[in-house]
């Protein structure tokens, strides 16, 4: 049986970021809110074909595939195994970068 389940495509916006020591022990990445757009608390993300840490801190629209047999507990998140990831634009951080401020002030 292949790792990757071949169901419907998933497409999700946040900003990427690093699971750390607190993960649910799989899944090295995980989409945070950006602003007021939807909980993306649903999966935490993995990829063989896109490096995510070349995107940690940025805004994005990932896309892929839930891996089958995640969560491995009720009510734990899924895994997606993303494909694609696009830099998405911010009412005030521009593209897929996070709102810095203005250096000015």
């Amino acid at each position: 049986m292949e790792r990757w389940a071949m169901e419907e495509k998933v497409t999700l916006e946040g900003r990427v970021e690093a699971l750390g020591s607190g993960g649910p022990g799989y899944g090295n990445h995980r989409l945070a809110a950006i602003e007021e757009r939807e909980d993306n608390s649903g999966y935490v993300l993995t990829s063989d074909v896109i490096s995510l840490d070349g995107v940690e801190g940025q805004n994005v629209r990932v896309s892929g595939t839930p891996v089958e047999g995640y969560p491995p507990d009720e009510g734990g998140p899924g895994l997606l195994n993303v494909t694609e990831v696009a830099e998405i634009e911010t009412e005030k951080g521009g593209e897929g970068r996070p709102d810095r401020g203005n250096p000015a002030d």
